[in-house]
């Protein structure tokens, strides 16, 4: 994986490393403030702080990239299922607008080919339909020559056998 594609995993840590580096240099803070009746407490409030550091990052973590691939999910079912109309509209800088612009790319070339395709088989069915109509008239022009030239050959036959 090359470097311009790892923005997403550096906005996670960097926020969760924010996260930890204000909850780490919060206990010393809060120790050296606190009473000394509450110091008993800040335990108790380091790892309140800390639980809902962790939970802020899942907030995150879900904000930046859980939604985001729900969504490109979403729309690559639909590419599968042969709905090229849909439009991936994530929008950012890293790895998962990326793969939205490919996917948008991908859908659009897709129905581009689709297009020439269901053209190309217009024109196709056309051309079968014109040969047959060809095929119809040649199968009844060789009827027709086969039933003139009957007539002619039977009577010189016929002439032939009454001279012998």
């Amino acid at each position: 994986m090359s470097n311009s594609f790892k923005s997403v995993e550096k906005k996670y840590f960097a926020f969760s490393r924010t996260i930890r580096f204000v909850i780490t240099v919060l206990y010393p803070i809060m120790f050296l403030i606190a009473p000394i009746e509450y110091k008993f407490l800040l335990p108790f409030i380091w790892l309140l702080l800390f639980l809902g550091g962790e939970w802020l990052q899942e907030i995150y973590l879900h904000r930046i990239i859980v939604v985001p691939l729900g969504s490109i999910t979403d729309i690559a079912q639909k590419l599968a299922n042969l709905d090229f109309m849909t439009v991936c509209d994530i929008q950012s800088n890293d790895e998962l607008g990326s793969l939205s612009n490919s996917l948008n790319t991908l859908a659009s070339n897709l129905q581009n080919a689709l297009d020439e395709l269901n053209k190309a088989n217009r024109q196709l069915k056309k051309d079968v339909q014109h040969e047959r109509i060809l095929l119809e008239q040649r199968k009844e022009l060789v009827d027709s020559l086969s039933h003139e030239m009957k007539t002619p050959l039977g009577l010189v036959w016929r002439i032939t056998l009454i001279r012998l």
